[in-house]
């Protein structure tokens, strides 16, 4: 059965009012990051790191179901191998500059959590990811200025967007072949 993320505007509605610190891809991304740095941290610390990011001191048992699931989803898509994993992003009808804004606080979030999860530079060394890692932090930085709103951007939006889904798939599996690997040996 094929999991499924809530929507970017539950989840944004989840988070309260505007002044909410968190959007909904950040949280994602960050999430995202932290599951596929798969570094030295148990599922404890790292759903503190995950929970850390709401700004707020929240406890398993008082943390919304929906956020809940937002965590467990991400990671059994990460791990589908159909790789059915989804970006949570704001839908299609949204413009294209917020959908560009999100996708980039998503890739900023997903490095932020990948350093945060204990991947080592050694391992990314290893598994040749620094392209990926770089292709993620310059898309984090794209600007909206001077941006059109016409049919070849939004194509090159859903390339770009693809290329992130890619890029934090390959990400994933690398770092979980590792530790297999390193489990094996020991």
């Amino acid at each position: 059965m094929k999991e499924q993320l809530l929507s970017y505007s539950s989840i944004l509605e989840l988070l309260g009012d505007e002044t909410r610190s968190t959007l909904p891809a950040e949280l994602h991304g960050f999430i995202c990051g932290v599951l596929a740095g798969n570094g030295k941290l148990d599922e404890a610390q790292k759903f503190k790191l995950m929970t850390d990011l709401l700004a707020e001191e929240i406890e398993y048992e008082t943390l919304p179901k929906e956020i809940v699931d937002l965590i467990l989803t991400s990671k059994i898509q990460l791990q589908d191998a159909d790789f059915e994993f989804q970006l949570l992003l704001p839908s299609d009808d949204d413009d294209l500059a917020v959908r560009l804004t999100a996708l980039a606080l998503w890739c900023q979030s997903f490095v932020e959590g990948l350093g945060m999860s204990g991947l080592q530079q050694s391992a990314i060394e290893r598994a040749n990811l620094s392209e990926a890692i770089q292709d993620l932090t310059e898309i984090a930085n794209v600007s909206t200025q001077n941006l059109d709103d016409d049919e070849t951007v939004e194509f090159d939006f859903l390339a770009v967007m693809e290329h992130v889904r890619a890029s934090a798939l390959l990400i994933h599996m690398e770092n979980a072949t590792k530790i297999e690997e390193t489990a094996a040996v020991h």
